[in-house]
């Protein structure tokens, strides 16, 4: 049985509380470790890892594993998640149609309950729930002035408090776009290489073209207004008329048609985000789902522990398929 603790344990903790209540130290804001307790006060390991868990069991404190202890937040840690999506997510084969279900799988998995809005724009959320938003406008002024933390898929949080309250998950399109450009220039059969384009009014169509103009600045470049299959096979004429040795398709449903006219005769890589457009034909860059989910679970389970760090941007990289038949084919 241990001893009585002596007054100046006892002062010892008094003060570190007094520290969380008064503000010195604030919610999110790093805490001490065992070892930096034990050195700041000259006590012993073990008496500073049993005031730092009885804080933690009091709620002033909080552990997060392999990041370090935080001080608690004053709000109550969300208990499930509500994903706020665009309409283009009732779409079974869209982007956002597989998006909603594989993070719903995934809940169903962990066993988190969850709510499902859509709408293009939200004017409200719901409270003590982690709010997970993809592709719609929300004010997320609304969140951060209840100090409640979100999650952004695909978007960028504004500067400011903005980006304090909200992290976000995005693949990073320009390095996408410069992946396949540098494995243009691998092959020494390819010196005309063409881009196919979606529609450039979207933010990942620009970054693409961006990151593979800049290692293929004399790329020709052919941009299609829309993503649907039946104008992609009736621009096939016209791209057949261009002067070129090698074909990038940025998006799924390019990535499919050219795949399957043109990936026989010429080096194709695609960029795909379904089993559907991957090609035996096409070299592909495909969209990395299950890195997405397990980050987007594990921020979820960081917040719902009442982690109230500061919020991060996490850059995601696309993984490829067939490099190595693409390398081999290269004349010597």
């Amino acid at each position: 049985m241990a001893g009585k603790r002596s007054q100046r344990i006892q002062d010892i903790k008094e003060e570190l509380v007094e520290r969380v209540k008064t503000g010195r130290r604030r919610p999110g804001n790093w805490f001490f470790s065992n070892r930096e307790l034990a050195g700041q006060y000259q006590i012993s390991y073990q008496t500073a890892h049993r005031l730092i868990t009885e804080l933690c069991q009091e709620g002033y404190i909080h552990r997060t594993p392999a990041s370090g202890t935080y001080v608690a937040s004053e709000q109550r840690p969300p208990e499930g998640v509500t994903l706020y999506l665009h309409p283009e997510s009732t779409e079974e084969k869209s982007y956002g149609g597989i998006l909603k279900q594989r993070m719903i799988d995934r809940l169903e998995q962990e066993n988190i309950s969850y709510d499902i809005r859509i709408s293009s724009s939200f004017t409200e959320y719901m409270p003590n729930r982690f709010a997970i938003i993809w592709a719609n406008r929300f004010d997320l002024r609304k969140f951060y002035s209840d100090l409640h933390y979100s999650l952004l898929i695909d978007q960028v949080a504004d500067s400011g408090l903005c980006s304090v309250f909200t992290d976000s998950l995005r693949l990073d399109f320009v390095s996408a776009g410069r992946t396949a450009g540098e494995l243009m220039n691998l092959r020494k059969d390819i010196s005309k290489p063409l881009i196919l384009c979606g529609p450039l009014s979207c933010d990942s169509m620009r970054s693409i073209l961006e990151g593979f103009q800049g290692v293929c600045p004399e790329c020709q470049v052919f941009q299609l207004d829309s993503w649907d299959r039946f104008d992609h096979v009736k621009a096939l004429d016209e791209i057949r008329k261009l002067d070129f040795d090698g074909i990038f398709s940025t998006h799924n449903t390019a990535t499919i048609v050219m795949g399957r006219e043109l990936g026989e005769h010429l080096p194709h890589i695609g960029f795909c985000y379904t089993t559907e457009s991957l090609d035996s034909n096409t070299t592909n860059l495909v969209y990395p789902w299950d890195h997405l989910i397990d980050e987007a679970i594990r921020i979820y389970r960081k917040r719902s522990m009442g982690d109230a760090s500061v919020a991060t941007q996490h850059m995601l990289n696309v993984y490829l398929t067939g490099v190595r038949s693409w390398l081999n084919e290269s004349p010597a």
